[in-house]
């Protein structure tokens, strides 16, 4: 019998300021706290449908493996070492908080940081410009670079369609000094989306060219730390898709157009190393991800285990 694993992060984000984030309140409609949304109510999810299909003597069309992994957040080992360990499965689905929409790719992402250097001095006998500048003169090279790709998406399938299918996050900027004086350094984190026409290389050594390739490289030094993720393309017509986009239509009426999703995630892992169809498809929205108020309406997580269902169960007149 072929087999369909189901792909479930368990890490989170850090609490921050969310002011319950460990609570799972539950206010009559919706489940509160950290993870909530991206994506432990993917795994509630999962579990229902099964039980579900157990209560009402459905016999899945497949063997179901559950994978639940960790470090999604930040690159994917959980996933990997899974995978190097022996799994093996025909059809991949990695449940993130996608409202219940069906994607079957999704873009990559770099994280790196640069760190500008130069003497400090009294703000009135400082030469040129100080590493703040430096790192501002960065930000607007790489704002650049955005533009660019997004200009090139228009023309990559699975991609051509979103409206910003990559980003630029710049997560922190950093220097001190005293008020009176430069600073030495200047630190800049960053990440930025790229899409499956670019390998990882590819994307890395165009960063490199816009950080590095103005008058103040020799005093910039770029460092590739942080998130390196390839981007991924499948099949929209594959087996897994075809089912899993029927099913959500048939059993919630949501209509999802073949496209990828401008999110990275775990889903390049098992179609290059399992070979599976692999699709992204969740409960939870990704607005609520990462937000001090993070959150997932239950009736959502109830209907996306009907849609599972649905695909689990033998659907060959599709």
């Amino acid at each position: 019998m072929p087999a369909v694993i189901f792909s479930v992060h368990v890490d989170v984000v850090p609490p921050a300021n969310h002011p319950e984030p460990w609570s799972g309140r539950f206010d009559g409609t919706r489940v509160h706290g950290r993870g909530s949304a991206d994506t432990k109510c993917n795994i509630v999810m999962l579990l229902e449908a099964m039980h579900a299909m157990q209560e009402l003597g459905i016999t899945p069309r497949a063997n179901v493996l559950l994978d639940l992994v960790t470090d999604e957040e930040a690159g994917g080992n959980g996933a990997l070492s899974a995978l190097l360990h022996g799994v093996e499965a025909q059809e991949a689905v990695v449940l993130e908080p996608t409202s219940l929409r069906v994607y079957h790719g999704h873009r990559g992402c770099v994280g790196f940081e640069v760190v500008a250097t130069s003497s400090a001095g009294h703000m009135g006998t400082a030469q040129g410009t100080s590493p703040i500048d430096d790192c501002l003169g960065v930000v607007q090279r790489l704002r650049e670079l955005e533009a660019r790709w997004l200009v090139e998406a228009r023309d990559v399938p699975g991609f051509s369609d979103l409206e910003r299918p990559l980003q630029l996050n710049l997560s922190g900027i950093h220097a001190d000094a005293w008020h009176g004086s430069t600073p030495t350094e200047c630190k800049l984190r960053a990440s930025l989306g790229f899409l499956p026409s670019k390998s990882r290389e590819e994307a890395q050594a165009e960063i490199a060219a816009a950080v590095l390739g103005a008058s103040d490289a020799d005093r910039l030094d770029l460092r590739w730390v942080g998130i390196r993720n390839e981007a991924f393309i499948g099949d929209a017509n594959a087996g897994a898709a075809t089912r899993l986009r029927r099913a959500a239509y048939e059993v919630g009426g949501i209509e999802s157009q073949p496209q990828a999703w401008c999110v990275s995630c775990d889903a390049r892992h098992y179609a290059r190393l399992a070979g599976a169809e692999t699709v992204v498809f969740g409960s939870g929205d990704l607005e609520q991800a990462h937000t001090d108020s993070e959150s997932v309406e239950v009736d959502q997580v109830v209907l996306g285990a009907a849609v599972l269902v649905y695909y689990l169960s033998d659907m060959r007149s599709i």
